[in-house]
């Protein structure tokens, strides 16, 4: 049976020496091998928290200490976020970097991954914001979320999710394009707000595409770890009228590449995410909406859903 993240809010942090998180039926575990130093999982990631004896895809063996990159080349460099090399074990080392006040950067974190996903090792420099524990979250778990969603069939999209009647709206676009304003303009029609910024989307074996919410939020801080059938999908572009435009299969096909949180590291992984867009894409009503910020514009994307 596959474990399920609490879909409850958790009124505080959670303090262990353990913990595992679960994104879009993925499920991993992070374990602190440092006596005495613990793991701190914060809102809304404390909504994604799964059972103690949940079965986890991937295992993360984390410790405090200096992260030196290995002497391998670079493969691929995404700039001031991260990069990676081949490990000395033939695996994946990431490298995650903090700007620095000269305008550079340096590492913060490696995280060094068998090549199957299934165990991995991070060695993380210590924050003052870590209050003697080791925060588990963003942008390590994105980074390997997104690689295990990829390798079973699942996909992250930049995209707000919103639930109705047990169906989920979702509403993507770069930043700046409106997720957060629609989130919020959502919740008060009545709405659950299970993602402003950043959507897991699955694909059932009856072909039923499915949207998760995680907690990789935008400026409107939501995260819910529900998930529901996708009943419409839905471009943003702020205008001065309201207008639906329904999308063609093969542009709303590629307006769902560009706006993907995609591994790009791994050929497998990259072909797997394309395949996914494109079911998606075939299998779910896609429009752009032409809107204004206001609450009329979310009431005209529910009515198309509903159509």
């Amino acid at each position: 049976m596959t474990a399920v993240a609490s879909a409850l809010p958790r009124s505080g942090p959670v303090i262990a020496s353990d913990v595992t998180l679960g994104f879009g039926g993925q499920a991993i575990r992070f374990e602190m091998r440092q006596p005495g130093a613990r793991l701190v999982v914060r809102s809304p990631h404390t909504n994604f928290i799964l059972p103690s004896d949940a079965d986890a895809r991937c295992v993360v063996r984390c410790e405090f200490g200096q992260p030196v990159p290995g002497d391998a080349p670079i493969r691929f460099d995404a700039g001031s976020i991260w990069d990676i090399r081949t490990s000395v074990s033939g695996g994946d080392e990431v490298c995650f970097h903090t700007a620095t006040a000269a305008g550079g950067r340096e590492p913060f974190a490696i995280l060094t991954l068998d090549d199957d996903l299934r165990g991995g090792r991070l060695v993380r420099t210590p924050s003052p914001s870590d209050d003697g524990g080791m925060t588990v979250g963003f942008p390590l778990d994105e980074y390997l979320a997104a690689r295990l969603l990829a390798r079973s069939g699942g996909l992250v999209l930049h995209a707000s999710c919103l639930l109705e009647d047990g169906e989920a709206l979702l509403f993507m676009g770069h930043s700046g394009a409106g997720k957060s304003t629609m989130a919020e303009l959502a919740e008060g029609r009545g709405a659950d707000v299970l993602s402003d910024d950043r959507t897991i989307l699955t694909v059932r074996k009856d072909g039923r595409v499915v949207a998760w919410g995680t907690p990789w939020h935008g400026s409107y801080t939501r995260g819910s770890a529900r998930s529901a059938p996708v009943a419409a999908i839905f471009l943003l572009v702020q205008d001065a009228r309201d207008a639906i435009v329904p999308l063609p299969g093969a542009r709303a096909f590629g307006e769902l590449l560009v706006r993907l949180v995609r591994p790009t590291v791994d050929r497998r992984e990259l072909e797997l995410t394309i395949g996914t867009a494109e079911r998606v894409a075939a299998s779910v009503r896609c429009a752009e909406l032409r809107f204004r910020p206001t609450p009329a514009a979310y009431d005209m994307a529910r009515s198309y859903a509903r159509a």
